[in-house]
Protein backbone atom coordinates (compact mmCIF):
# COMPACT_ATOMS: atom_id res chain seq x y z
CA UNK A 1 0.00 0.00 0.00
CA UNK A 2 1.71 3.45 -0.58
CA UNK A 3 1.87 5.70 2.20
CA UNK A 4 0.05 9.52 1.82
CA UNK A 5 2.27 11.84 2.21
CA UNK A 6 0.97 15.69 2.27
CA UNK A 7 2.37 18.63 1.44
CA UNK A 8 3.15 19.35 5.39
CA UNK A 9 5.75 16.39 4.55
CA UNK A 10 8.03 18.53 2.68
CA UNK A 11 10.85 20.61 3.61
CA UNK A 12 9.50 24.10 4.39
CA UNK A 13 11.79 25.73 1.95
CA UNK A 14 10.29 23.30 -0.78
CA UNK A 15 6.87 24.08 0.21
CA UNK A 16 7.09 28.37 0.02
CA UNK A 17 9.13 28.24 -2.81
CA UNK A 18 5.49 25.96 -4.79
CA UNK A 19 3.51 28.21 -3.50
CA UNK A 20 5.21 31.15 -4.12
CA UNK A 21 5.57 29.77 -7.56
CA UNK A 22 1.69 28.93 -7.88
CA UNK A 23 -0.95 32.21 -6.18
CA UNK A 24 -3.99 29.45 -5.97
CA UNK A 25 -1.72 27.04 -3.80
CA UNK A 26 -0.83 29.84 -2.02
CA UNK A 27 -4.34 31.08 -1.46
CA UNK A 28 -5.52 27.26 -0.51
CA UNK A 29 -2.78 27.45 1.76
CA UNK A 30 -3.83 30.61 3.25
CA UNK A 31 -7.53 29.26 3.40
CA UNK A 32 -6.37 25.76 5.08
CA UNK A 33 -4.29 27.57 7.61
CA UNK A 34 -7.39 30.57 8.41
CA UNK A 35 -9.94 27.49 8.46
CA UNK A 36 -7.36 25.57 11.33
CA UNK A 37 -6.20 28.99 13.46
CA UNK A 38 -10.13 29.51 13.71
CA UNK A 39 -10.96 26.06 14.80
CA UNK A 40 -8.06 26.65 17.46
CA UNK A 41 -9.50 29.63 18.38
CA UNK A 42 -12.94 27.98 19.05
CA UNK A 43 -14.34 30.32 16.46
CA UNK A 44 -16.61 28.72 13.97
CA UNK A 45 -15.74 29.34 10.27
CA UNK A 46 -18.21 29.24 7.87
CA UNK A 47 -16.32 30.09 4.57
CA UNK A 48 -16.14 28.03 1.38
CA UNK A 49 -13.33 27.94 -0.47
CA UNK A 50 -14.95 29.66 -3.75
CA UNK A 51 -15.99 33.08 -0.47
CA UNK A 52 -12.42 32.97 0.38
CA UNK A 53 -11.17 32.71 -3.71
CA UNK A 54 -13.98 34.88 -4.83
CA UNK A 55 -13.42 37.81 -2.05
CA UNK A 56 -9.50 37.68 -3.31
CA UNK A 57 -10.36 38.32 -6.18
CA UNK A 58 -12.97 41.21 -5.94
CA UNK A 59 -10.53 42.99 -3.81
CA UNK A 60 -7.98 42.93 -6.30
CA UNK A 61 -5.10 41.44 -4.01
CA UNK A 62 -5.33 45.29 -2.58
CA UNK A 63 -6.39 45.71 1.45
CA UNK A 64 -9.51 46.65 2.53
CA UNK A 65 -8.38 48.76 4.86
CA UNK A 66 -5.74 50.76 2.47
CA UNK A 67 -6.32 49.77 -0.61
CA UNK A 68 -2.46 48.39 -0.56
CA UNK A 69 -1.29 45.58 -2.36
CA UNK A 70 -1.34 42.63 -0.25
CA UNK A 71 1.39 39.27 -0.90
CA UNK A 72 0.06 35.67 -1.00
CA UNK A 73 3.97 34.95 -0.62
CA UNK A 74 4.82 32.72 2.35
CA UNK A 75 7.87 33.75 3.61
CA UNK A 76 9.84 34.74 6.97
CA UNK A 77 10.73 38.02 8.62
CA UNK A 78 8.88 41.22 8.90
CA UNK A 79 9.01 42.31 5.46
CA UNK A 80 7.58 39.46 4.22
CA UNK A 81 4.70 39.12 7.11
CA UNK A 82 3.36 42.90 7.16
CA UNK A 83 2.62 42.47 3.50
CA UNK A 84 1.70 39.32 3.84
CA UNK A 85 -2.18 38.84 3.23
CA UNK A 86 -4.52 38.75 6.51
CA UNK A 87 -8.04 37.44 6.88
CA UNK A 88 -9.74 40.18 9.15
CA UNK A 89 -12.98 39.71 11.00
CA UNK A 90 -15.05 42.85 10.68
CA UNK A 91 -17.06 42.95 13.78
CA UNK A 92 -14.40 41.09 15.92
CA UNK A 93 -16.89 39.08 18.22
CA UNK A 94 -18.50 37.11 14.90
CA UNK A 95 -17.93 34.83 13.00
CA UNK A 96 -15.87 34.03 10.11
CA UNK A 97 -18.57 34.22 7.52
CA UNK A 98 -19.41 36.74 3.98
CA UNK A 99 -19.96 39.54 5.38
CA UNK A 100 -17.80 39.80 8.18
CA UNK A 101 -14.77 39.14 6.75
CA UNK A 102 -11.76 41.26 4.84
CA UNK A 103 -9.00 40.91 3.31
CA UNK A 104 -5.82 43.38 4.49
CA UNK A 105 -2.38 43.43 5.36
CA UNK A 106 -1.17 41.05 8.05
CA UNK A 107 -0.03 44.74 9.85
CA UNK A 108 -2.90 46.21 9.27
CA UNK A 109 -4.91 42.97 11.15
CA UNK A 110 -2.19 43.44 14.03
CA UNK A 111 -3.32 47.04 14.03
CA UNK A 112 -6.84 47.00 13.69
CA UNK A 113 -6.33 44.52 16.72
CA UNK A 114 -9.96 43.44 18.12
CA UNK A 115 -11.15 47.12 16.82
CA UNK A 116 -14.55 47.91 15.49
CA UNK A 117 -15.27 49.75 12.50
CA UNK A 118 -16.48 52.76 15.07
CA UNK A 119 -13.17 52.30 17.07
CA UNK A 120 -11.02 52.10 14.22
CA UNK A 121 -12.48 55.13 12.53
CA UNK A 122 -10.74 57.41 15.78
CA UNK A 123 -7.26 55.15 15.32
CA UNK A 124 -7.19 55.19 11.89
CA UNK A 125 -9.60 57.62 10.45
CA UNK A 126 -7.70 57.43 7.20
CA UNK A 127 -8.65 53.49 6.74
CA UNK A 128 -11.88 54.16 8.26
CA UNK A 129 -12.87 56.36 5.41
CA UNK A 130 -11.81 54.53 2.36
CA UNK A 131 -14.89 53.67 0.58
CA UNK A 132 -14.39 49.91 -0.59
CA UNK A 133 -16.29 49.13 -3.61
CA UNK A 134 -15.91 45.07 -2.85
CA UNK A 135 -19.63 44.54 -2.65
CA UNK A 136 -20.02 42.32 0.40
CA UNK A 137 -18.41 45.41 3.02
CA UNK A 138 -20.64 47.58 4.07
CA UNK A 139 -18.99 50.12 6.12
Amino acid sequence: MKKHTSNLGQPYASRVKRYNEDPTDALKCRYRWAKAHAKARGVKFNLTWEQFQEMWESQSGLSAYTGMPMSLALGLGPKARSNSISIDRIEPDGIYEWGNVVFCRQAENAAKGRRTLEELAVRKPNWYHRKPNWYHIEL
